[in-house]
């Protein structure tokens, strides 16, 4: 599935016949436009998720900091936007605004900080979406943001050498899924040896309030 460049990559316009609509479409838009987001040289499609959130032990909450309007550049120099705010049980409603003619893809996440470091757990918003997370590390300082995401590249390599728990897809453009326990995930997260293994945007940069 070939998308355009910019947020025009959310979705396909509502008046074709192809509207997306099933989870599988989401993810593959959702991901495509997180590759613009962080410049990676990712083909559309690949993404790293994860079947098990972090473990109930492990405290979650909302960043109100993200609150508000983030904007950044395309690697081809196009307007790229995100949206934070208040959602329901302590969780921050994700919108990845669509530009005129496409749909706006939503997110509910909560944040997390592990070894000193924060984190948000991405799930994709609507029913059916509970069983596949994005995991990424965030930095917020002086007004900027940056969001790094793992490189799907490194993961696949990682799980082929049995460091970690989960599955590839049968092509080098094909993402993978981390199958491990929460608390391995945790374990994952505070190893050193991820660190390695996220790769990060841009600044994004906040829009002021109107």
């Amino acid at each position: 599935m070939e998308f355009s460049a910019g947020f025009q990559g959310v979705g396909r316009k509502k008046s074709e016949p192809e509207v997306i609509d099933s989870k599988e479409s989401q993810l593959k838009s959702v991901s495509y436009l997180f590759v613009i987001l962080v410049l990676a040289t990712l083909l559309s499609g690949c993404l790293v998720t994860f079947t098990n959130p972090l473990p109930n032990s492990q405290v979650t909450g909302r960043d109100e900091r993200l609150f508000g309007t983030w904007e950044g550049l395309d690697q081809e120099g196009n307007h790229a936007l995100i949206r934070f705010e208040g959602g329901s049980n302590r969780e921050t409603k994700v919108t990845l605004p669509g530009s005129s003619g496409f749909r706006n893809v939503d997110f509910r996440m909560v944040t997390t900080k592990i070894e000193g470091r924060d984190y948000m757990v991405l799930t994709l918003a609507g029913p059916g979406n509970d069983k596949e997370h994005i995991i990424a590390k965030y930095v917020l300082k002086d007004g900027e943001l940056m969001i790094c995401i793992l490189n799907v590249q490194k993961v696949r390599a990682v799980i082929a050498k049995g460091n970690l728990k989960g599955e590839v897809g049968q092509s080098l453009e094909s993402g993978a899924t981390i199958t491990a326990s929460p608390k391995e995930v945790l374990a994952f997260l505070k190893s050193p040896s991820s660190k390695d293994l996220f790769t990060c945007s841009e600044e994004l940069k906040r829009v002021p309030a109107k």
